[in-house]
């Protein structure tokens, strides 16, 4: 007798966008002081994927990939002829931004971004050598959403930090080095679930549920007495 197997079939272009951050939102109290700046994140998520979603046919991307061991996960990852760009988001609406070598300031904020996309760069470095496919590049970006302004008074090595808004003019732009045998076997690896951490489909109402999330922490319209 055959036997049925039991691995999960989900794949990981099969994720949404943040929804490893939706999940997260989701199971944390109503009351925990982190909730809003996790429904902010994952917004950001959502706003970035919506801007890759736009880019040429000969690129692909994956959202929200959970790593090994439960640390965290990749926001985006871009997947084309230039190579692999894991896209970390960072989004704080309304407000500038500078950057300054390693360092991004958002709101008096000094965020890890770029040391972050860097960590993701050495991992997906890693899991393609492991894999055979060594020689193929890999690109960390850091994607800055939401702000008025944002400037870069000195680029990090190795990382490009750059407004959202021009991601979908800027990745298509980057020279062609893998051929399209490369891309597909790049593709066909990091779609599989098994070089991820744990993975699932996400749940029928899970947008909607954030959508209902999302609500609470938006800003209420004032109205002057006439």
């Amino acid at each position: 007798m055959t036997a049925i197997s039991t691995l999960p079939t989900v794949r990981m272009r099969d994720r949404v966008p943040a929804q490893a951050l939706i999940e997260e939102a989701l199971r944390r109290p109503g009351t925990d002081p982190a909730l809003a700046a996790a429904v902010r994140a994952a917004e950001g998520q959502r706003l970035v994927a919506g801007l890759l979603a736009s880019l040429p046919a000969a690129w692909t991307v994956l959202h929200s990939l959970p790593l090994q061991g439960g640390e965290g996960a990749i926001d985006h990852l871009v997947l084309g002829p230039a190579g692999v760009l894991p896209v970390t988001t960072v989004f704080h609406p309304g407000r500038r931004g500078t950057v300054t070598g390693r360092t991004v300031v958002l709101a008096g904020e000094h965020l890890p971004a770029v040391l972050g996309a860097e960590t993701d760069g050495d991992r997906l470095g890693r899991l393609l050598a492991t894999h055979g496919l060594a020689a193929v590049p890999v690109h960390p970006v850091v994607a800055v959403a939401g702000t008025t302004r944002l400037a870069v008074k000195e680029r990090p090595r190795g990382v490009a930090v750059l407004a959202a808004a021009a991601l979908r003019s800027r990745l298509p732009g980057k020279p062609e080095v893998l051929s399209s045998a490369t891309v597909d076997a790049v593709v066909a690896l990091l779609d599989r679930p098994d070089v991820w951490g744990e993975t699932s489909e996400a749940e029928p109402d899970l947008l909607q549920r954030f959508a209902v999330l999302e609500q609470r922490f938006r800003p209420r319209a004032r109205f002057r007495l006439r």
